[in-house]
């Protein structure tokens, strides 16, 4: 909503892009992890929940703190 409102600078809109992004792709990683555990890929399913850690690493730091900003600026928490 804020992106099709335009009101955001283009700093805001890339951080919010980029956390978007970043949920999209730990998402798909867990839906792959999902189908490795099922078919006892232990090889794969470690590479993949490597990568997932970083996701959500990333998630709950840097990016979740300037997307909270962002939006508590723009007073859009429900």
């Amino acid at each position: 909503m804020l992106l099709a409102k335009g009101d955001l600078t283009g700093n805001e809109a890339k951080s919010l892009i980029k956390f978007f992004t970043q949920v999209q792709n730990f998402n798909r990683g867990l839906d792959i992890s999902e189908k490795l555990f099922i078919n006892k890929d232990k090889e794969n399913l470690d590479k993949v929940y490597g990568r997932n850690k970083l996701y959500a690493e990333k998630l709950s730091g840097e990016l979740f703190s300037e997307v909270s900003n962002i939006l508590e600026r723009k007073d859009s928490f429900p």
